[in-house]
């Protein structure tokens, strides 16, 4: 899928970037290597904005972060690399200047501990270049400080390139004079040759017939001299800025473009109206054989109007009354580059924050886009609180963000007070958002060590805070646990204490551990005792049966998200052949009841995004699932493939020889032959296939058939391939406490079908038959 694209995307990025371009130069030209980075950013940034962000529609606040995370890591390594050369050392002292970047950090919506990391070196990096000496390169480019200017002045190439087209441009002038003289000649002696002689036209017969001393006239008055304009500006430093334009070092270039178009998000390449200096006349005749640059570039030298050149073609000045001046001009563009257009930090504000749409929460919006204090304003708008809401918990919600260092805390109290329902999505939307913001730095009062985490998140850092988390976190699990039916409750703990793990001290992980696997093992069945439901519900209940299959995802969600901590405490949680399993139920659990889920229309934005995070956590664990394969010999996916192929249940076991697909690390593809059947597992999307096919649906040959109807009526069941060729075999059991398994199989040629009932403990089997 795209999400899993572009994961993997970011993730090489993150770990690989740094090497890559820095490894010797015998394996790719530098101007190659930056070439195939810009490319790589523009078809990353194309893709990510168009997966992450809509004009219009729904945004997905964690993948647009990253994008931002993505985006900024390759500026970062652009940039170290260009400053190790010397002949951009300069470099060094110039800003960089990307709108609102130090409170974009602030804003963004970061999971896990490196990439809370990351965000931090990022912030300490741009905010080391944010004032420096020199201006930045996207603005001032003709200023006597600009790098261009200065790179420009102290190389011979480009001074000789200048003094050329002032000596061609000398030559042009002197060009454009001569013909002046001229054409004022040809003037003279035109008008001197019929002065005196009157007007002697005709009108005969509806013909006009012109004189010989108007016709005179008029060619004497048609006579055209060609504009002059210099192409380069009088002034040195403009002058400068032009050359560097034509002939800068193609990495300059490369790397201009990358932060010009990142700058512009989340529209990288903006419409403008303003006029191209290669395209303009006669800067495009004149200095185009100058440019040294490739066909196809981003930032462009432009000005805001045309040139005189242009401007006066279509009616140029007469010979008759005009001065020599009147043709002679110095260069009249504006020496700029296609300005930037930045998104204002509200609206970056708004993608990064997730919007209310349930009409009780609705007018509670501005409560979750800041946390600054609006207890006042809650207030005044308590006359809008519904009537399916208390006026105490209208407040609760409008306050629980008030003050960035109080969130958790508030998250505390709301547990102990139970004084907001976490069973609605509105209120884990601001719970989760709270918690996985950034929020603002600070410089004191926490140990350099941890300087990476944000002064909203230090209580993480307090060991009796998290204790007090952890017993209310526990008490709430216990009190839930064998009530499935508000499954966003199982979401919202998971993601706190997923955030606990993330943030913790060592000392105290052992016990927040043992917190995410009881929301695993909850979920794991919760996602059992649904299934059960679903296997007696009536086959006519189809949004019934919808919203239990809703629930699983859910539920399988949460499962995925316990995985979802980073490198160094992954191992706690996966770590064995079952963590694997477990893992591979909750992937396959997603994928399977969506697929049977006849109502995907009904998926919330909040939902949807918490799915592609999910997806994004097993991609991320891959290169730790492939590890743990290897070293058992894939013991986990023949255990994984007893439990979920129906045909292996009555055997326990498997022993397959799994192969992975591709070398890949953070590819999840596995395949295995076993017998006569090709199996094959993706532990990315959760798909299991058998001979190439997924769960499924009995064909409508089989549950139109008169046996099936008179014995099955209309249920539905859900099937896998058996191990006979054409063979269906139920994925669930049925009767008896999940004893009998249910085998289909339809002749084509006799139209008959064949209905073998298989009990699992006895290995008796036998086969039902019209009477």
């Amino acid at each position: 899928t795209i999400g899993t694209s572009l994961t993997r995307m970011e993730i090489w990025i993150e770990s690989r970037l740094d090497q890559w371009i820095n490894r010797s130069e015998i394996f790719l030209l530098e101007t190659n290597r930056l070439e195939s980075l810009l490319n790589f950013f523009e078809d990353y940034q194309n893709a990510a904005l168009n997966h992450y962000w809509s004009d219009k529609g729904p945004t997905d606040p964690i993948g647009y972060s990253r994008f931002i995370l993505t985006s900024l890591t390759i500026i970062r390594t652009v940039h170290q690399k260009l400053c190790k050369d010397q002949r951009f050392e300069r470099l060094k002292q110039h800003s960089i200047n990307i709108p609102n970047l130090m409170k974009l950090f602030e804003v963004l919506i970061i999971p896990n501990r490196e990439d809370m990391i990351r965000v931090s070196n990022l912030k300490d990096y741009f905010s080391e270049f944010t004032h420096k000496k020199y201006p930045d390169l996207l603005s001032s480019i003709d200023n006597v400080d600009a790098f261009g200017v200065y790179y420009a002045s102290q190389s011979p190439q480009m001074n000789e390139s200048i003094q050329k087209i002032r000596v061609q441009a000398e030559f042009d002038k002197q060009q454009n004079i001569q013909e002046y003289k001229s054409a004022r000649e040809r003037y003279s002696k035109l008008m001197n040759s019929i002065k005196g002689l009157p007007c002697t036209c005709t009108y005969k017969h509806g013909y006009y017939q012109t004189c010989h001393s108007c016709c005179t006239r008029k060619q004497a008055e048609n006579i055209r001299v060609h504009i002059y304009e210099c192409p380069l500006p009088k002034n040195r430093e403009s002058a400068l800025a032009v050359i560097f334009e034509l002939q800068m070092p193609i990495e300059i270039r490369y790397y201009r473009d990358i932060i010009w178009q990142f700058v512009n998000r989340p529209n990288p390449n903006p419409k403008h109206k303003m006029h191209e200096w290669l395209s303009s006349s006669p800067h495009r005749q004149k200095l185009g054989p100058y440019f040294i640059g490739p066909s196809c570039y981003t930032v462009k030298l432009v000005s805001a109007h045309k040139s005189v050149t242009e401007t006066d073609y279509s009616s140029p000045p007469s010979v008759a009354t005009a001065s020599i001046e009147a043709f002679l001009f110095e260069n009249s563009l504006i020496v700029e580059i296609l300005p930037t257009q930045p998104i204002k930090l509200p609206e970056e504000r708004c993608i990064l924050t997730p919007q209310l749409d349930h009409p009780d929460y609705k007018q509670l919006q501005f409560t979750i886009d800041t946390t600054q204090f609006v207890q006042n304003n809650v207030i005044a708008n308590l006359s809008n609180c519904s009537a399916r809401l208390k006026l105490n918990q209208f407040i609760e919600f409008g306050s629980f963000r008030s003050g960035h260092r109080l969130q958790w805390w508030n998250l505390l109290a709301l547990f102990e007070m139970d004084s907001l329902p976490i069973y609605e999505e509105s209120v884990i939307i601001l719970i989760t958002h709270s918690i996985l913001q950034c929020g603002p730095w600070t410089t004191y009062g926490i140990s350099s060590s941890n300087s990476w985490c944000s002064e909203a998140h230090e209580y993480l850092l307090e060991d009796h805070f998290i204790d007090e988390l952890i017993i209310r976190l526990d008490r709430r699990l216990d009190d839930c646990e064998l009530n499935w039916q508000n499954e966003l409750v199982l979401v919202t703990i998971t993601m706190i204490t997923m955030r606990m793990l993330t943030i913790c001290n060592s000392i105290r992980q052992d016990k927040v551990t043992d917190l995410v696997i009881k929301c695993r093992r909850i979920g794991e069945r919760w996602i059992s005792l649904i299934s059960e439901n679903i296997k007696t519900s009536s086959p006519s209940a189809f949004d019934k049966i919808d919203q239990l299959r809703m629930k699983i995802v859910i539920i399988g969600i949460s499962c995925i998200i316990t995985f979802s901590t980073h490198s160094d405490r992954l191992h706690y949680l996966l770590s064995s052949t079952e963590h694997i399993v477990s893992l591979l139920k909750s992937a396959t659990t997603i994928h399977d009841n969506v697929i049977l889920n006849t109502n995907k229309s009904s998926i919330s934005t909040y939902i949807r995004n918490i799915m592609r995070y999910s997806e994004h956590v097993l991609v991320r664990v891959q290169p730790t699932v492939a590890e743990l394969l290897q070293k058992s010999s894939c013991q986990a996916l023949n255990d994984f493939a007893a439990i979920y192929w129906a045909p292996l249940r009555s055997k326990s076991t498997m022993n397959g020889k799994w192969k992975k697909r591709r070398h890949d690390p953070s590819d999840g593809w596995y395949d295995c032959r076993y017998e006569s059947r090709y199996i094959s597992i993706d532990c990315i999307q959760g798909i299991f296939l058998v001979d190439g096919m997924s769960i499924g649906f009995l064909p409508e040959n089989i549950t139109t058939n008169e046996l099936f109807i008179r014995v099955f009526r209309n249920h539905i069941f859900e099937v896998q391939l058996a191990e006979s060729p054409k063979t269906y075999i139920t994925k669930h059991l049925y009767h008896d406490n999940g004893r009998v398994q249910y085998e289909f199989y339809f002749n084509d040629e006799t139209k008959c079908l064949r209905i073998i009932e298989r009990h699992i403990h006895t290995n008796e089997k036998f086969q039902l038959i019209t009477h």
